[in-house]
């Protein structure tokens, strides 16, 4: 009996001794690991690194020959710049890929630039203006700020017609500086016969797009309610425009004979004879005092 007494009190005391010392004891936090750096997953960070060039030419950006036709250089334009932008380069580094795609005439024309200016501090604000003033000939663009006050639908399509009006839209930025205005030109532009359908009614339409979705419904109730007659007649029209707009640079020459001469130096197109580009010559007849739409010889319509 007393001896389980003795072992109860020794057990008491041990167990007394345990507490107090855990009582004592300064536990000491433990820092959380490091945060570990999250590595970028996205493209620009693997890609950064890499040459720029290399980068460049991952995007395929499209190279240019130096074509004299203006939509194709203003086409490369805006392909080119849409990628620049889009990679977050510096001015001159946008110089430095865009120059990397000029070609053939291109490259020749860059080489007279470079010796010239340093390139090297170029901005692209500066490429822009050296390109403007090499492929936008400031008398040929008069001629497209002629032929898109006077452009009408005539004999085209909407659909052709809408097209050729966009093209000349791109030429003539200035003549369209909001869409308020385009829709006006636009809408102008049109057969009266589809105008005054496009124009009137309580759902006037208010953008470009709406405005063609009313001309193509318009044009195609116009062509239902003459039995096919308005179309066939229109496409008639359209095959002599077009006929003549491929020949008008060769003053009105036969396309089949032109297609076996070599490209114009001047203009880079098919024709026969001396080029009158940039001239104050009719593209019909040849003479000098009026436009070819307004040439009293014509035999054909001019391209409208």
């Amino acid at each position: 009996m007393v001896v389980q007494l003795q072992r109860q009190v020794q057990e008491q005391h041990a167990l007394i001794n345990n507490l107090q010392a855990n009582a004592n004891r300064v536990e000491v936090p433990i820092d959380p690991p490091a945060a570990q750096p999250v590595q970028n997953r996205g493209v620009q960070a693997a890609t950064n690194h890499k040459p720029l060039y290399l980068r460049f030419k991952k995007m395929k950006p499209k190279e240019f020959n130096g074509s004299t036709d203006h939509l194709v250089a203003q086409g490369w334009l805006k392909s080119i710049e849409l990628v620049l932008n889009f990679m977050g380069l510096t001015e001159n580094e946008k110089v430095k890929c865009a120059s990397y795609c000029l070609m053939d005439d291109a490259r020749i024309w860059w080489e007279g630039i470079e010796l010239s200016r340093d390139v090297n501090h170029m901005t692209w604000e500066d490429f822009i203006q050296e390109f403007n003033e090499q492929y936008f000939k400031m008398s040929v663009t008069r001629e497209h700020y002629d032929e898109f006050n006077n452009f009408r639908q005539g004999n085209l399509s909407v659909t052709e017609a809408v097209k050729r009006f966009n093209q000349l839209a791109r030429l003539c930025p200035h003549m369209v500086p909001n869409e308020q205005e385009r829709l006006r030109r636009m809408i102008e532009m049109l057969r009266p016969e589809i105008a005054v359908i496009v124009d009137s009614g309580t759902a006037l339409p208010t953008t470009t797009a709406e405005c063609v979705k009313c001309a193509l419904r318009a044009e195609y109730h116009l062509n239902k309610s003459q039995g096919g007659q308005w179309n066939n007649n229109k496409r008639k029209g359209n095959f002599s425009n077009q006929r003549n707009y491929n020949n008008r640079q060769g003053g009105g020459q036969p396309a089949k004979q032109a297609k076996n001469s070599p490209p114009c130096s001047k203009c880079g197109k098919l024709h026969l004879g001396e080029c009158r580009m940039g001239t104050n010559l009719c593209y019909g007849c040849g003479r000098k005092g009026h436009p070819s739409k307004d040439c009293p010889n014509k035999t054909y319509q001019p391209f409208r």
